[in-house]
């Protein structure tokens, strides 16, 4: 048998052999499956419709709903800003107080826990470069563990910077821009969420209107 019919060979065994996809199992185990079938079996594994989580042998959907989350996040977010702007300068000063306090205990076990490290690991250097090595072959691995050491005490080299206590009304300015921030986001993100759904919805329409039944 020559070398192009034992590859060809090999190929027809692998496809007998092969497990089939969820798309063609019908297909593969002789069920009875109609063009419409299998063309809207596999139209789930299309971009537009990569949001349907029911089996791919269930019923499409006439119309594609758009997911919510987005546009609950929207309501939340909106409630946020909200809050934020309704701020009185005592409710103001006393959440710069709490944000300054919780950044600079962050900044601060940050800190120590890196200095910790580092520590660390130039204990580890001055025990590594206290060892003789035997062989000139051993001397490789000194060099290597030198090496090691000083790009993780080069990494730990430095500290945060301690935040600047903010007053109320710079607090507030900075929670209400965040969370116009946060609501300009969701809004776009609701926005093509739903265009999303409206496109796939127009692409099955027509998919559906080009099958036979």
């Amino acid at each position: 048998m020559s070398s192009g019919n034992k590859a060809r060979r090999a190929c027809l065994n692998h496809r007998e052999n092969s497990v089939p996809t969820s798309y063609t199992a019908s297909i593969h185990e002789g069920e009875a499956t109609t063009f419409r079938e299998f063309a809207l079996r596999c139209a789930r594994a299309m971009m537009l419709l990569r949001g349907l989580r029911e089996p791919v042998d269930a019923p499409l959907p006439d119309v594609i709903v758009p997911d919510d989350l987005f546009k609950r996040r929207l309501a939340e977010v909106r409630a946020d800003l909200a809050k934020a702007e309704a701020l009185t300068d005592e409710d103001a000063e006393r959440g710069a107080m709490l944000s300054y306090e919780h950044a600079l205990a962050d900044v601060r076990r940050s800190n120590d826990l890196r200095a910790a490290r580092k520590k660390r690991y130039e204990e580890m250097l001055a025990s590594v470069e206290a060892w003789s090595p035997p062989t000139a072959h051993h001397g490789v691995l000194r060099q290597f563990m030198v090496e090691l050491l000083n790009a993780d005490i080069r990494y730990e080299d430095y500290s945060l910077v301690e935040p600047k206590r903010m007053t109320g009304q710079e607090w507030k300015k900075q929670e209400v821009a965040r969370a116009k921030e946060d609501v300009e986001f969701y809004r776009r993100q609701w926005a093509n969420e739903q265009a999303s759904a409206e496109a796939a919805t127009r692409w099955l329409s027509a998919l559906k209107g080009s099958l036979p039944d």
